[in-house]
């Protein structure tokens, strides 16, 4: 993806429950109006540098949610009932506003005395 994209979602909608979003070559803004969900069913990889920004109604991880970028909810309802995976074993996955308790897993690795490894 180029730099700067952005999503535009007015209903309810799901990445493919097998699939991959890869959020590599830019960042990307999905712009969502209220009550629209997306849900991501399959693998959603953020990368170094990268954000993925939702901004409106709500997302979903019900899948995987990986990478070592940001994931920004801050204007976005969020729940997990997946896992979240930061870093590439180790490292970080930043996430900008609520990560509320949930059914999810959050699996980190604890190694180093140097944050991020």
């Amino acid at each position: 993806m180029a730099t700067g994209r952005t999503l535009t979602l007015d209903g309810p909608g799901t990445v493919n429950p097998n699939g991959v979003m890869d959020i590599a070559g830019g960042d990307l803004t999905l712009t969502q109006s209220t009550p629209a969900s997306f849900t991501n069913g399959g693998t959603l990889a953020i990368g170094t540098g990268r954000t993925f920004k939702v901004s409106g109604g709500t997302l979903t991880n019900a899948g995987v949610l990986n990478g070592t970028g940001t994931l920004d909810v801050a204007l976005a309802a969020f729940s997990n009932s997946g896992s979240i995976n930061p870093g590439t074993s180790p490292g970080i996955l930043s996430i900008i506003g609520d990560l509320p308790p949930s059914t999810g897993v959050l699996n980190i690795e604890l190694g180093g005395l140097t944050l991020g490894t």
